[in-house]
């Protein structure tokens, strides 16, 4: 999961569990095992491993929403207008018939992170005792800003200007994708998830370790992000690189993987097309310097 999120509700003193997910989405056997009253999720494209929840888990969540008068989900679709291939999937906010899901959204993939821009639709219930408890905070974003946004998606500029942006980050992950399957490493590349979102997920067949092909990438001028760097018991206890979890071992599998190669979260929204065979160049070479 995304880390950042685990220390803010932590900081806000709720008691946060971290469930396992298989290739349907989060275990709705774990969810119920857990305890757990809020479930925050990523189900259009769950960060890192870019897995979709399928439509029969989405309906599944649906009813363990429906075993608790105060069950909420929190829907976290980060980088929805991004899906690069496919028809849009329905969010689960539009299936809740309950008003238990809490949609959250962010213009910082398609606007840029620097105008902190998002949102949240609360349902009727949640909106009105929002109102009664914290109706007198005042928006962090300048009134101008948000005025601007208004006209950008009410002229439809903004639906304009993500269609230009997908695209040309779309071209962009296909000459990557093209350069490493081009590349002397390309027996040993495995992509996973590349039609969910902004990034994708790089599978190696190798011996080698992930923190020990991310320190042959840097030697070679390539950062990259090692799966494992995401990965949380239930504890809280990270994932390390050596050792597994505690009691675990370094040869099991990283939670929700059947297998135990490396894998690294490749994003690509920052990437220019000039950089492209110089990052596909340093990645092979980093994996071929470490192959065993």
């Amino acid at each position: 999961g995304y880390p950042r999120l685990s220390s803010i509700y932590a900081s806000y003193g709720f008691d946060v569990r971290h469930v396992p997910l298989d290739a349907g989405g989060i275990d709705i056997d774990a969810l119920d095992a857990s305890g757990a009253d809020i479930v925050h999720i990523m189900p259009s494209h769950q960060f890192p491993t870019g897995r979709v929840t399928s439509v029969t888990r989405r309906y599944e969540l649906l009813g363990w929403l429906a075993g608790g008068s105060e069950r909420y989900l929190v829907e976290d679709d980060y980088d929805n207008e991004f899906r690069m291939a496919g028809r849009p999937i329905p969010s689960l906010a539009s299936i809740d018939v309950l008003g238990r899901v809490i949609y959250i959204g962010t213009f910082s993939k398609s606007l840029g992170s620097a105008l902190r821009l998002a949102y949240m639709v609360l349902p009727p219930v949640l909106a009105a005792r929002y109102d009664a408890a914290l109706g007198f905070y005042s928006s962090t974003v300048g009134v101008v800003d948000q005025i601007c946004l208004a006209r950008l998606l009410e002229s439809g500029d903004y639906a304009r200007h993500v269609n230009r942006y997908r695209t040309q980050r779309r071209q962009v992950r296909d000459a990557l994708l093209a350069a490493l399957a081009a590349s002397p490493a390309a027996p040993r590349l495995s992509v996973e998830e590349a039609d969910s979102g902004l990034h994708f997920v790089l599978a190696v067949r190798t011996g080698a370790t992930e923190a020990q092909i991310a320190r042959a990438g840097l030697r070679h001028g390539v950062r990259l992000a090692p799966m494992s760097r995401y990965a949380t018991a239930d504890d809280g206890a990270p994932w390390d690189d050596a050792a597994g979890y505690a009691g675990v071992g370094a040869s099991a599998p990283l939670p929700g993987y059947a297998d135990t190669m490396p894998r690294f979260v490749m994003q690509y929204d920052g990437l220019s097309p000039e950089a492209v065979p110089r990052c596909s160049a340093a990645l092979a070479a980093a994996v071929l310097e470490t192959a065993r």
